[in-house]
């Protein structure tokens, strides 16, 4: 695996833990991950671009406000729940 590639197994799994342990705010960490993901290689591995693209697009639809989310979008548990199956697939590939 490149080092670049490594270099961002770590930081996503970085953000995940510490959004799990610190309590940040999913308002946060939709920014941080945003911000992160513009960064992201495009050379990934397969099994690593699913992990990433999976999380990406349920922090894109995500809509903290509950009176203005759509049937589509994500909410609090879904987002959530990403993000756990992030923390899990990303501790498997490193």
């Amino acid at each position: 695996m490149a080092a670049d590639q490594h270099s961002t197994i770590i930081a996503m799994r970085c953000l995940v833990e510490q959004y799990q342990a610190d309590g940040t705010s999913l308002a946060d960490f939709e920014d941080r991950f945003l911000s992160l993901h513009s960064t992201v290689p495009g050379n990934l591995p397969h099994e690593l671009a699913e992990v990433v693209d999976e999380l990406f697009w349920a922090v894109e639809s995500y809509v903290p406000d509950p009176e203005l989310r759509d049937s589509g979008d994500t909410g609090d548990e879904e987002l959530r729940a990403a993000v756990r199956r992030a923390r899990v697939a990303l501790a498997r590939l490193e």
